[in-house]
């Protein structure tokens, strides 16, 4: 791989963060470096906006492609350069749905993700989301939406959320826990809380790229990606050079350039002290 300027797209969960969530004192110094050097890192991410802010305090990368390609965001200018937007009145039959199943809701809007107050509101305990106030349907009617995510204990519940799903026309799953279904082929990802998430329907890590590339009017062949699971996917089929984690799944250390180490051993800095 030549020393051209790169945009790297980073994964967070499993890739960026070892366990725990934590940015290790290695990949935040490889990050500085590697951008002094001329190269960019971008976030790439199922989270919303208000779960990467933490990250960017840490290792002071400018942007994020966030909600699995839901939109672009840039930190230090504080605000959203792109939105993928999901259909309100499909958000509206999912929220219904999930009410119905005694399933958490969780809206993410702008910078915030919004829960719901439904009837098992009191079991989430303390959290960093914000409740809206207003009746859920003049919520999402009122407010541009770039990810739902529905989550809980009840495994059947969030099955037949999703098989609810299937019948719609613009929302798609982006991510879900292994836990709901084994046998599922699609994009999910390990958790301790079952939980499902939905984008727009052309929505994925791999078009947030192609976003970001446009919006800036960057070669795609100057990008590379790093990931370790299911969720990646997309990402790896559209960046020009792909690393997979040690700690990645099989099939995308199949379709990887490269495999680094794993997340727990700065697998990130070892690829981009290789850069610099």
């Amino acid at each position: 791989m030549t020393k051209d300027k790169k945009i790297i797209f980073v994964d967070l969960d499993g890739t960026l963060c070892a366990s725990g969530g934590v940015v290790s004192d290695r990949t935040v110094e490889a990050v500085k470096k590697v951008r002094k050097a001329g190269h960019e890192v971008v976030i790439c991410t199922g989270r919303s906006v208000s779960g990467i802010r933490k990250i960017f305090e840490r290792t002071g990368i400018r942007y994020a492609v966030y909600s699995a390609g839901g939109g672009i965001f840039d930190f230090e200018e504080k605000k959203i350069l792109f939105e993928k937007l999901m259909s309100k009145r499909e958000t509206e039959l999912l929220y219904d749905y999930c009410v119905r199943e005694d399933l958490f809701a969780l809206i993410s809007v702008g910078e915030e993700r919004y829960i719901s107050a439904s009837r098992n509101r009191d079991k989430m305990g303390s959290s960093t989301f914000v409740t809206f106030d207003e009746t859920p349907h003049d919520f999402i009617k009122n407010n541009n939406i770039t990810q739902f995510v529905t989550f809980g204990e009840n495994i059947e519940g969030l099955r037949n959320v999703l098989m609810f799903s299937k019948g719609l026309e613009r929302t798609k799953v982006s991510n879900m826990s292994r836990k709901i279904m084994t046998d599922f082929s699609g994009e999910v990802y390990k958790t301790e809380t079952p939980f499902i998430d939905f984008g727009h329907a052309i929505a994925s890590k791999g078009s947030g790229i192609r976003a970001f590339c446009k919006l800036f009017d960057l070669d795609i062949k100057n990008t590379v990606c790093m990931g370790d699971d299911y969720n990646d996917i997309a990402m790896f089929e559209t960046a020009y050079y792909k690393v997979a984690m040690g700690n990645a799944l099989p099939q995308l250390k199949s379709m990887a350039d490269f495999v680094t180490d794993t997340n727990d051993n700065d697998g990130v800095a070892k690829f981009l002290e290789g850069l610099i």
